[in-house]
């Protein structure tokens, strides 16, 4: 059980600190990916004034949702913040045919989608993991 909290620590922190700095990147470079933003993404709403505050928040969004899973406040709703907010900017992606740009995406929501698994069965033993030594010994005498 220990190796498995573990893993899964290690996962989460990794999760925290890709989504963080992709918000921080973001917002390091806001007027730059505003610009981009709206350039590319004009066509898909009639308003770019809602586009342009959009593109202005969802930095702040991606970085606060990775900080809140970095130190695990507020996990559940952190992972649901995060998976929106990914599935968002994917669904744009995919609505401008800019695919590569799904990789981060993807990789992140594979990602999000296994802790969230993780903490909705946290008493569910998944695999070898997660048994004692002897446990698994036992089983595998019982087995022959």
């Amino acid at each position: 059980m220990k190796r498995s909290k573990r893993i899964f620590g290690i996962i989460r922190i990794m999760a925290g600190v890709l989504i963080l700095g992709h918000g921080m990147l973001r917002i390091l470079f806001l007027s730059k990916y505003i610009d981009f933003i709206v350039t590319n993404f004009i066509a898909l709403l009639p308003s770019e004034g809602f586009l342009t505050i959009a593109a202005a928040l969802f930095p702040f969004l991606e970085f606060f949702a990775g900080l809140l899973l970095l130190y695990k406040v507020s996990f559940k709703r952190a992972l649901l913040l995060s998976g929106l907010i990914s599935v968002v900017m994917s669904l744009f992606i995919i609505w401008a045919q800019m695919y590569p740009r799904l990789i981060y995406h993807g990789v992140v929501l594979f990602i999000l989608l296994l802790l969230y698994y993780r903490e909705k069965h946290k008493n569910l033993k998944i695999g070898l993991f997660d048994y004692p030594k002897s446990e698994i010994d036992a089983r595998r005498n019982n087995f022959f």
